[in-house]
Parts: structure tokens; C-alpha cells; sequence
């Protein structure tokens, strides 16, 4: 995809900005939002257009539903949504008994939440280490569950 077509798109969708860097070798689709917001999203091989972009965006939009689901818990941490799912910022789970207590009690009410709702995820660290993540599945079903979230 060249620069042309590219500000064809951002102009198309009302996109601050929208460009593609390389990153260890990968491509990655930066997508800056009207709000600050910035987006990324690893390139296929394959072109994108942009009903690729759109569907990319709807998706972490999509996931921004939990948010109504995860307020009612009382999370002590940061819950950031992604074009996967979700994070947990846990930082602070790695210094002391009682944060790592408490980190442990939450990503146990978030699972218990998430399988209560039949939405299908993994979990894993960041590399750091500083995040826990909510992969979730991307099948329609959950796609469904989540968007009907209220």
C-alpha cells in the first residue's frame, strides 16, 4: 500500500494520521485516532484496504464493552483495551505480598467473570512482564457476546 492510497483512507474514515513503519523487520499499521488515541496493528501479507482497517478498529471498539462488565468488579489496576482484547497493567503486583495478593484475587475475578460471560480467551505476560493479557478469541460467537454487552 503506498502513502496515496494510505491518506485516501485516512481521509475516508476521518483518521488523524495513518502510516505504516517497520519494526524488527515487520510492518505495523499506525491508526492515530481524532481523540490522541493510537492504534497499531501487525500488517499480513496480503494488501490491506480499508474494510481491513475498519474491521481492525471495530474490533478493539467491540472490546471497549467489557469496560461496563469489569467497573462493577473494583479492579485496583489499569485495564487498557487492544486489537486482542484486553490488558492488565500489574506493575505493581511485583513489588510487595500484598499487591501481588491482590493481583493474583483480580485476574481470579476477571477469569471467573470472562468464563461466567462463555467468552473464550488465554492468558500470558507481556515480555516485560508488566501487563497480563486477555487474548480473546475472535470467533463470531464471541465477537457477538461482547457486542450485545450492555
Amino acid at each position: 500500500m503506498n502513502e496515496t492510497e494510505l491518506n485516501k483512507i485516512k481521509e475516508e474514515l476521518n483518521l488523524n494520521n495513518l502510516f505504516i513503519e517497520i519494526e524488527n523487520h515487520k510492518p505495523i499499521l499506525y491508526v492515530c485516532l481524532n481523540d490522541g488515541t493510537i492504534k497499531t496493528f501487525k500488517l499480513p501479507k496480503k494488501d490491506i484496504d480499508k474494510c481491513w482497517i475498519e474491521n481492525k478498529l471495530n474490533v478493539v471498539n467491540n472490546y471497549k464493552n467489557l469496560e461496563k462488565v469489569f467497573k462493577n468488579l473494583k479492579l485496583d489496576y489499569n485495564i487498557y483495551y487492544t486489537s486482542f482484547g484486553f490488558s492488565y497493567n500489574m506493575i505493581l503486583g511485583l513489588f510487595s505480598q500484598k499487591h501481588k495478593d491482590k493481583f493474583n484475587n483480580d485476574i481470579e475475578e476477571i477469569k471467573n467473570k470472562l468464563n461466567s460471560l462463555n467468552i473464550g480467551f488465554r492468558c500470558e505476560f507481556s515480555d516485560g512482564g508488566w501487563v497480563y493479557r486477555f487474548i480473546i478469541s475472535k470467533s463470531k460467537e464471541n465477537i457477538k457476546i461482547i457486542g450485545d454487552l450492555k
